[in-house]
């Protein structure tokens, strides 16, 4: 169950170390939780609408849901997380809202 609070994390610390740190640790989870959203909707069967819900509510709270990094550049330092075994970045997916499953790709 404690992995469920590194949602957003693995991308979200990309964004952070990208950034140089400018970026607070929050607005870069939100950021990386909007992120991994989209992922999960095109490779794990989320749907649009429940990403789009949960994109929404972070946007409420007035969090950012966008970077300006390339996915190469996400992905390579993604590879850099403490979290990366063997070369699998680990992710918190879901295939619903209120499901998980720890994502290794």
């Amino acid at each position: 169950l404690r992995q469920i609070l590194n949602f957003g994390h693995t991308v979200g610390h990309a964004v952070e170390s990208l950034s140089e740190f400018t970026l607070p640790h929050g607005y870069c989870v939100a950021i990386g939780m909007a992120q991994e959203l989209q992922y999960l909707v095109k490779n794990r069967g989320l749907t649009q609408n429940e990403a789009d819900f949960a994109i929404n509510l972070i946007k409420a709270y007035g969090l950012p849901t966008q970077h300006n990094f390339s996915q190469e550049q996400i992905f390579e330092q993604m590879k850099r997380d403490k979290k990366t075994v063997n070369g699998k970045v680990a992710i918190i997916g879901i295939s619903k809202l209120g499901e998980w499953c720890n994502e290794n790709f």
